[in-house]
């Protein structure tokens, strides 16, 4: 059943952590100028990928901005009592943390390949439209034209995959693919707590019956089980709202707390919401391209 003082406690903390992300905008931290990739990743490549560059802050500026977008829009589901499609984004928000707190285990390498995966979605999205599209000629030259010798290149890194992206670079140079369970593990493994593990895969299996629609899910439509004639109108369910606005609230918390990328916005986000004092003479940096 529905919990109004979980739900009301949720929508406190929700409003605390938006409250949050303008004070992050106000501190004008500076975006870090776009680079080459890192020698791992281009030596690999083949020569007519040209010369490859990412922008790292940029990437995880996005992230977190997606991030933040998910957490805004479950609460207008969970506030409109659309308790099992919050659920369903609770998932895309886990997935948007755990996926960043794995990119800055290994931020270089693993950014960088993050950011030059975007030419895997281009190949597939041109061969879509090759297969699909014939009647529309102009369409299929446009997309052609798209695909050129750079994005092949890049997109050939990755082999011959449709969307597989994720890899491990272990010491020794091996390549390791990783999927997002593997992601979790690791995330769980640096992150020091044994709770985390527990944390995640309880998470990521609850939301993920309301993704996939399982039959369990649909233990939320329990007013059909008094139905006598077929009907497709009972509308919002407020069932698990606090659930999933809760969720919403610890991923978009984790999300925030990403410390290691950033000492700037680590310093911010302490003072904001831990109330702590910058040290005086901390020297951290603050300025174009730093």
């Amino acid at each position: 059943m529905d919990d109004p003082a979980k739900y009301a406690k949720a929508v406190a903390i929700h409003d605390a952590l938006r409250a949050v992300i303008p004070h992050i905008t106000a501190k004008r931290a500076y975006i870090r100028a776009t680079s080459r990739i890192t020698a791992a990743i281009r030596n690999e490549m083949d020569a007519t990928a040209g010369v490859v560059a990412s922008n790292r802050d940029r990437a995880v500026c996005a992230l977190v901005n997606k991030a933040c977008n998910t957490h805004a829009a479950v609460r207008i589901l969970t506030d409109a009592g659309h308790g099992d499609d919050a659920m369903a984004l609770g998932r895309v928000l886990l997935e948007n943390t755990i996926i960043l707190k794995w990119l800055l285990i290994d931020q270089i390498y693993r950014l960088d390949l993050y950011c030059v995966s975007d030419a895997l979605f281009r190949r597939r999205w041109c061969e879509l439209i090759q297969e699909h599209f014939q009647a529309k000629p102009e369409l299929v030259k446009r997309a052609e034209a798209s695909l050129d010798a750079e994005v092949i290149a890049v997109a050939g890194y990755f082999g011959n995959t449709i969307h597989k992206w994720a890899q491990v670079l272990h010491p020794n140079g091996k390549l390791q693919h990783v999927n997002f369970e593997a992601m979790m593990k690791e995330v769980a493994e640096h992150g020091g707590a044994s709770s985390n593990t527990f944390m995640h895969d309880v998470i990521y299996f609850l939301h993920s019956a309301y993704v996939h629609s399982t039959a369990s899910s649909m233990r939320s439509f329990h007013h059909l089980r008094d139905a006598v004639f077929v009907r497709f109108d009972l509308g919002p369910n407020i069932l698990r709202r606090d659930e999933a606005l809760a969720g919403a609230n610890l991923n978009a918390f984790r999300k925030l707390l990403s410390r290691s990328y950033n000492r700037e916005l680590e310093w911010l986000f302490d003072r904001r919401v831990l109330h702590q004092p910058r040290p005086a003479g901390d020297r951290l940096p603050h300025g174009p391209g730093t």
